[in-house]
């Protein structure tokens, strides 16, 4: 009897137990689930491991926790969890979406591929699912070029996390978490995030500080906007009040993100202005501006998108923000579309996971034409990886973004390097225009020397050049009894493909006796243009020097020739002065030419005085000064080849 009761006990205390622990495991589950739809994923993970230690068979906080520590970014737990809950009868079709994208996260695309064509045959019309398996379809074009970027991530500096970082005075402000001191996010469990700012030292940055001013309230502040003046800001904060200080919830217990604007006025930020188009039902973050400061670009799930986060544009009127436009679906999707920013040229920088990508989201560019957003392109690998990629913000070939590819948000900074090539169409023709053929075209890498390519112009006198990023060319065209030409040409900073023409005029090249008696229009004397004197002087002008460089630069192309200058006067003045002039003339302008490199041996100088007047204006003959001028001229022959 004893005995019965004995086991009566064992059996309702064992009972006990089981629906203690059922009824743990329900409040772990259901405590986690309603901290998941809040937002605050750091005490729901705790929740749903211990909801796992009481109940490891439980599919459903298997789930819980592999979509939690998706949210948190920890791409290897959450693969773990999804790889487990695989394996249950009552999974879904959106978790196999779920699992697939973070496959695509951890550079697992073939796994990936295969689970998306499992969800697309149930679902067919899911237009970012087919995004998405295109992208595990064709991974290695996203991967097409690796030596377009320099990248560097720029240290931490004592941050948790640091992301959406922009220009700012003489460094960057970025959007950061630290070490927990004003309040726990419950999202991360590390600080609510704050705009900090560090200027540039060196290669790096100084220690950073808060953005002095209105910012860095209680609760999340950040990222931030300027305009090019960087006296007027917009930027996120937490839907609150009291400048920050306490935060607002809406009927269903969710504090939105509200954009606010501030201006500088007396190097200070004033008070902090709430935008008109706000709404605790919806949130309105990740801000920026056009270049003149007029439009206002962000990212909302307000009601009427077309996915879960869209981009939005709105107009300053000279009051206020207008109401917010969708930018449409060529640059939203069904999923998430973030982080807008506005290029050099006014094209858009944004980030997405709906569009093809490598995975998570990818930084995309779309440019506008007639008002029009044309498709996004991928910036492909480095700039984007297979985890969140995000907050591009580009001057010029240098900027910065933000991507998580290291296990946490990190600010980099890249420098793009030379890319673009230049495509030479070519034309050899004589000084009469005629189509030259036979023309030797060689193409020289200045810096080694080294000759890429020889070919010869055709019987149009056709020739086509390729000339790579990032190096330093020469081009010489040469024939015999013609002057050679040569053209130089950098492709340091050539940073898109340009199509160039390019012409040589190549002189036919006469050898003349200098004690010969050369008339005034023989084919051997070549005028120096524009190589004028004022009156009474041998000094060599400005507009003089130009033309004498082109003398130099033929003696340059042309290195086995040896010239002789010829210095003429007009008629004013007598022929003994004129002829002394002429002569200090010509000496004047190899001079010149011996102080840029010429070798002297290469010149020689002869002065005409007024011998050889090309116009009426001879002796006391009633002349303008633009007429005597024609005369005080420069010219010369070829002596020796």
């Amino acid at each position: 009897m004893k005995m019965g009761k004995t086991l009566k006990t064992h059996i309702a205390l064992l009972a006990a137990c089981i629906l203690l622990s059922s009824c743990s495991y329900t409040y772990y589950l259901n405590s986690g689930k309603e901290d998941y739809n809040n937002l605050m994923y750091a005490k729901a993970k705790g929740k749903f491991n211990k909801g796992i230690q009481k109940k490891p068979e439980s599919y459903e906080v298997l789930r819980m926790l592999a979509l939690t520590l998706q949210k948190m970014k920890d791409y290897e737990g959450a693969e773990k969890a999804f790889e487990l809950a695989m394996n249950y009868p009552q999974v879904t079709l959106d978790d196999k979406y779920n699992y697939a994208t973070l496959l695509m996260s951890r550079d697992k695309h073939t796994q990936a591929e295969a689970i998306f064509r499992e969800y697309i045959a149930e679902r067919p019309g899911d237009k970012v699912a087919a995004a998405m398996l295109e992208s595990c379809q064709f991974i290695e074009l996203f991967r097409d070029d690796t030596t377009l970027y320099k990248i560097e991530a720029l240290p931490l500096m004592g941050n948790f996390s640091m992301f959406s970082p922009v220009a700012y005075g003489d460094g960057v402000v970025y959007t950061a978490e630290r070490p927990v001191n004003n309040g726990e996010n419950p999202w991360t469990g590390n600080s609510y995030n704050d705009i900090y700012y560090a200027t540039s030292s060196g290669d790096g940055f100084s220690t950073q500080q808060a953005l002095a001013g209105v910012f860095n309230g209680k609760y999340n502040d950040g990222p931030i906007a300027f305009n090019t003046s960087q006296d007027y800001a917009v930027f996120t904060r937490s839907n609150s009040s009291n400048n920050g200080k306490k935060r607002m919830k809406n009927e269903q217990n969710y504090n939105n993100l509200f954009l606010y604007s501030t201006q500088k006025v007396n190097d200070v930020w004033t008070t902090s202005n709430e935008l008109s188009f706000n709404s605790e039902d919806f949130s309105c973050m990740h801000p920026a501006l056009s270049r003149n400061g007029d439009t206002l670009y962000f990212s909302s799930d307000m009601d009427g998108g077309h996915g879960l986060l869209d981009l939005y544009m709105s107009t300053f009127n000279g009051m206020e923000w207008t109401e917010p436009q969708n930018l449409g679906t060529v640059i939203n999707t069904a999923a998430n579309d973030v982080f807008p920013a506005i290029g050099p040229s006014g094209e858009l920088f944004f980030s997405s996971d709906g569009h093809p990508s490598l995975g998570s989201l990818d930084i995309f560019k779309s440019e506008r034409e007639d008002g029009v957003w044309r498709k996004p392109i991928n910036l492909n690998y480095p700039i984007n990886s297979t985890n969140d990629d995000f907050a591009y913000n580009i001057a010029d070939s240098t900027g910065y973004f933000s991507s998580n590819r290291e296990g946490i948000d990190k600010v980099y900074k890249f420098k793009k390097k030379p890319s673009g090539k230049v495509y030479i169409y070519g034309t050899a023709m004589t000084s009469d225009l005629i189509a030259l053929a036979g023309v030797e075209i060689v193409l020289m890498d200045m810096e080694t020397g080294e000759i890429i390519r020889n070919l010869e112009t055709d019987a149009d006198g056709k020739f086509d050049l390729e000339l790579q990023p990032d190096k330093l060319y020469k081009i010489e065209g040469k024939k015999e009894g013609f002057f050679s030409k040569t053209y130089e040409r950098s492709t340091v900073h050539q940073y898109e493909d340009e199509d160039l023409e390019l012409v040589f005029e190549m002189k036919e090249l006469i050898i003349t006796d200098p004690s010969s008696n050369f008339s005034l229009d023989d084919k051997g004397i070549y005028e120096v243009d524009n190589i004028y004197y004022d009156f009474n002087s041998d000094e060599i002008r400005a507009d003089a020097a130009l033309e004498l460089d082109k003398l130099i630069q033929i003696l340059f192309d042309n290195p086995t020739i040896v010239i002789e200058l010829h210095s003429h006067t007009d008629a004013r003045g007598t022929e003994e002065y004129n002829n002394a002039l002429s002569d200090r003339r010509a000496k004047s302008a190899k001079a010149y030419m011996l102080i840029n490199g010429v070798d002297p041996n290469r010149i020689g100088t002869r002065g005409y005085g007024e011998s050889r007047i090309l116009n009426k204006c001879k002796d006391d003959a009633d002349c303008t000064e633009e007429e005597h001028e024609q005369n005080r001229r420069t010219e010369f022959i070829v002596t020796k080849v």
